[in-house]
């Protein structure tokens, strides 16, 4: 049972090691494939353009600079794949947006790959950080990295969340909690669980 579970244990730390691997070696048209022309459309715009941040017209042309004119394989009717997300996080894109798609793209997936693997480290119970690679190493992971997703960032805040929680400070968790807005719509029921709660201080710092 110990080498089965030695195995199962190097596998799991195989999968791991090529998710990080998979965004330095990710041809450039997978990148464009990706979401990352929405966000690097939202994150470029938000420091040249921040009045016409929602504008389809404004973000065609400068996605068209951003991909060379390359065919998306997502693009809408227009051609587009538009940044559709909320205003901080083409703020939180910016940086990564300006170093342009095969610097910035990558680093931008090993960004959020980072914030997924310490948001599921807070989250995991004391004495048991190692069940977090089991999770770390799954197919929405995967998803995630390939799509060069904001899912990271989520985890994150509730993995910040739940440390300042259990340490009884709710205005640091309803702050934490601000991270898991680049994804509003996955934590709607988190602030219904706050009402509910009664936990006032950290929804009004949230």
């Amino acid at each position: 049972m110990s080498r089965w579970r030695k195995r199962g244990t190097a596998a799991i730390a195989g999968v791991v090691f090529a998710l990080f691997v998979v965004p330095l070696l990710e041809p450039h048209q997978s990148l464009l494939n990706s979401d990352w022309p929405a966000l690097a459309t939202g994150g470029s715009l938000a420091v040249s353009d921040p009045a016409h941040l929602y504008d389809i017209r404004v973000q065609a042309a400068q996605q068209k600079r951003i991909t060379g004119g390359e065919v998306l394989a997502a693009r809408d009717e227009e051609g587009l794949l538009p940044f559709d997300m909320p205003p901080w996080v083409a703020l939180l894109n910016a940086p990564f947006a300006a170093l342009g798609t095969d610097v910035g793209g990558r680093l931008w997936i090993l960004f959020g790959l980072v914030a997924l693997a310490a948001g599921l480290i807070l989250l995991a119970p004391p004495g048991q950080r190692l069940d977090s690679r089991p999770a770390l190493a799954s197919v929405p992971t995967a998803l995630a990295v390939v799509n060069a997703q904001t899912d990271g960032l989520v985890v994150l805040g509730l993995g910040a969340a739940w440390t300042f929680a259990k340490r009884d400070h709710p205005l640091g968790a309803g702050a934490a909690l601000g991270l898991c807005l680049v994804k509003p719509q996955l934590v709607l029921p988190l602030g219904t669980a706050l009402i509910v709660m009664h936990s006032w201080r950290s929804l009004r710092r949230w």
